[in-house]
């Protein structure tokens, strides 16, 4: 089998690279090292395949989605049953990569479609929206923890302005939709 993919573990400050031709790399996630990369997989006509990860892939997809390259994102547990069928054990970033690029060869992954700026908007709202309330809730807890007092009274104002900012998200939402 051709290896044709490039496996990409994606973390927070870089990414692990498994390119078939050039074999494993690390690369900081800065925009300008992002861009130089999504460049070179469209010139190579290469699928890149990396994990979806909570958002900490967003730099790289959109990186890869400006230069028009192809790319594959797939669901970590996935990724973590493929590695199991065959028969890697080993969990390190470098690793991590190369199983993603032979994923990418086994599996014949197709592209994702990039997504629209309406519907990445609607994303990123979501997103927020999901923040905004795991916060309220955890400031909630908060308020049980504490005496009466100028503490209570600002946790109290931080809940309300949570709800506000929920609010907000939530007709803007309705707007999009």
């Amino acid at each position: 089998m051709t290896e044709e993919c490039i496996g990409v573990d994606v973390s927070k400050r870089w990414i692990d690279v498994h390119h078939p031709q050039t074999g494993p790399a690390r690369l900081a996630t800065e925009p300008k090292v992002l861009r130089s990369f999504a460049r070179m997989a469209r010139r190579e006509g290469r699928l890149v395949v990396f994990e979806a990860s909570g958002g900490v892939d967003a730099p790289l997809r959109a990186a890869l989605e400006g230069a028009g390259a192809s790319f594959a994102r797939v669901n970590p547990a996935r990724a973590r049953d493929f590695a199991r069928a065959s028969g890697r054990l080993a969990k390190t970033d470098r690793v991590d990569a190369a199983m993603l690029a032979q994923m990418g060869d086994a599996l014949r992954l197709q592209p994702d479609a990039p997504a629209s700026p309406a519907r990445r908007a609607l994303q990123e709202l979501m997103a927020r929206r999901r923040q905004l309330v795991e916060m309220r809730k955890q400031e909630r807890t908060r308020l049980t923890q504490v005496g009466p007092g100028e503490l209570h009274r600002w946790i109290r104002r931080h809940v309300t302005m949570l709800g506000a900012q929920i609010a907000l998200v939530e007709k803007r939402l309705a707007q999009a939709a």
